[in-house]
């Protein structure tokens, strides 16, 4: 029995010990941090008199200081912290840098980083800019009432002038033409066309005509290829907002300057401020569906560039674009693919009327987009309350014509039209509705 019990004596001998030691250990490491705590005072290890070991002693910090040759200092005196001139350690004074050093290092850094290729480009911007007024500045500009948008006769720079996004009456926005037109750049007449065919619509007002006369001829001044890509696409849009066609084939020469700008941003490899944006390229394909002109070289190279950018493009902008493309009776497969790929991602954003004017446009172009459509009559349901009558006509209208069938929808509808007879019956397209509701519920 002995000899099982040696063992078990043994290994608790060793526990003991082991515990005893730790105990030890973690009074001595406290004992430490208690005394480095306190002020005034730190701690040194110093050997025994026996020499085993060490032990842990208390002494003040002047007389560690003297027994280990003379004063070492670890906070700066108090007279170097009031003297703001000198460096509260090391008691030096502080230098000024010398100018000249400091001059000819910044000449250098400015001559080894300039970008030569980008002030030459500059430069020649400037030369080739159309006469654009000076750059003003912020506090010029919000004195004068001034943005980006507004333009200063060459002649008369410190007259202020309105700005044209801000006219809405024609006599006001015609006498301002009248009176500015030959003083403003490229970039002017093309917003005075713009908000023209605006206001005043495909008008033939003997006035409109005559201030249009007046704008036709400011723009044969210009070069095309000194215009911006953006006023480009502006001239487009004003000459189908007015449904004008300019003499001397005006606009088969901007819509191929355009075509060539495109295909350039397109295979540059970064983007350029002078590229088009969203509201350039919804504006061009309106203006050309509205005038009736069309352009295959620039429809074909904006429906190569506009899937790649849709996220871009508002609600409001996708709809105009599908509409136009739809006016034109031009069918781009890859853009339709994109198109009804993207769109059901979004139909929150789209108004009831985009929607229906999306769905319209599908028919007329004779695509049948399957997630397109599914997407659609999914989210229909609950906003069909939000839908006039000539949209909910044309939407169902639209869905028969493509032959697509959707019970939930189907059914959704008919319900809802028992709640507007009223106002189908006011316009007159009872019959329209039946037909097109019987359409949907025979597929």
């Amino acid at each position: 029995m002995d000899r099982f019990r040696r063992p078990l004596r043994l290994r608790f001998a060793l526990h003991a010990t082991a515990t005893v030691l730790a105990a030890a250990s973690s009074t001595a490491w406290l004992y430490r941090y208690v005394a480095w705590t306190q002020p005034g005072t730190n701690l040194r290890r110093a050997p025994n008199r026996g020499g085993r070991g060490s032990a842990v002693s208390r002494e003040p910090r002047s007389a560690r200081q003297r027994n280990r040759g003379g004063p070492r200092r670890t906070i700066p005196p108090q007279e170097h912290l009031e003297d703001p001139s000198r460096d509260p350690y090391s008691g030096n004074l502080w230098q000024e840098p010398r100018r000249i050093f400091s001059d000819s290092v910044e000449e250098e850094s400015r001559h080894t980083n300039s970008d030569s290729a980008w002030e030459e480009q500059g430069e020649e911007d400037d030369k080739n800019i159309a006469g654009l007024p000076p750059a003003r500045s912020w506090r010029d500009m919000y004195v004068k009432e001034g943005t980006w948008q507004t333009f200063t006769p060459k002649d008369q720079i410190n007259r202020p002038t309105r700005r044209l996004k801000d006219t809405h009456e024609l006599g006001s926005l015609l006498r301002q033409i009248k009176s500015h037109v030959k003083d403003w750049p490229a970039t002017g007449v093309a917003m005075a066309l713009v908000r023209l065919g605006k206001v005043a619509g495909p008008a033939a007002q003997r006035d409109v005509q005559e201030v249009l006369s007046q704008l036709v001829e400011a723009t044969l001044n210009f070069r095309l290829s000194e215009m911006r890509t953006r006023d480009l696409a502006r001239f487009i849009e004003a000459w189908g907002l007015l449904r004008h066609t300019p003499k001397g084939r005006l606009m088969e020469r901007m819509c191929n300057t355009l075509e060539q700008r495109l295909k350039f941003s397109r295979d540059a490899s970064e983007a350029s401020s002078n590229d088009l944006n969203s509201a350039g390229i919804t504006g061009a394909i309106l203006g050309m569906s509205l005038a009736g002109f069309k352009h295959e070289g620039l429809l074909s190279i904006m429906c190569e560039t506009v899937p790649d950018r849709l996220f871009e493009f508002s609600s409001s902008e996708i709809s105009k674009m599908l509409y136009s493309f739809a006016r034109l009776e031009y069918r781009h497969r890859q853009y339709l693919l994109a198109m009804g790929d993207h769109v059901p991602y979004r139909l929150k954003e789209f108004t009831a009327q985009e929607i229906s004017t999306s769905v319209y446009a599908m028919w007329l172009l004779k695509f049948r987009h399957r997630k397109f459509l599914t997407g659609v009559c999914d989210h229909l349901p609950e906003r069909l309350p939000e839908f006039n009558v000539h949209s909910l006509c044309n939407t169902a209208y639209a869905l028969g014509k493509l032959e697509f069938k959707h019970r939930k929808f189907t059914a959704a509808l008919s319900t809802h039209v028992a709640s507007r007879v009223k106002d189908l019956n006011k316009e007159k397209m009872v019959a329209n509705m039946l037909r097109s509701l019987q359409t949907l519920q025979s597929l």
